[in-house]
């Protein structure tokens, strides 16, 4: 992909498609990444974000949802979902969260007076 479409500035991709990754199935937007970058002290233009994000879909790395308005039957051209291509890439981009599966797993199968106890120590 970076060979393909001649990419100059690899880590920004690499942010980009790990703050993707982190936020999957969250309505985002190409200004909301911007943005993110800037409070990181990156530079990313929301036409740059756009154009990594289209990449990142076209290599099947992301999957781009789209919002539709049921009342208004119509697609709604902004804040879309983007989802990773593969919960493997999206464990490699971020590490593997023990934790909070640990959490999820314990908050569905441990009693409720229990579960406060153990969850404790696994709050960060």
């Amino acid at each position: 992909m970076i060979a393909r479409n001649s990419l100059r500035d690899i880590a920004l991709l690499e942010r980009i498609a790990k703050f993707t990754a982190d936020n999957t199935g969250n309505i985002t937007s190409s200004k909301k990444i911007a943005d993110f970058l800037k409070s990181q002290k990156l530079k990313g233009s929301v036409d740059t974000v756009q154009n990594y994000l289209s990449m990142l879909t076209s290599a099947f790395i992301l999957h781009k949802i789209n919002r539709f308005d049921i009342k208004g039957k119509r697609l709604l051209e902004i804040h879309e979902k983007y989802y990773a291509g593969d919960i493997g890439l999206k464990h490699c981009l971020l590490g593997y969260k023990m934790n909070i599966l640990i959490n999820k797993f314990l908050c569905v199968f441990v009693p409720p007076p229990a579960l406060e106890s153990i969850l404790l120590p696994f709050s960060n």
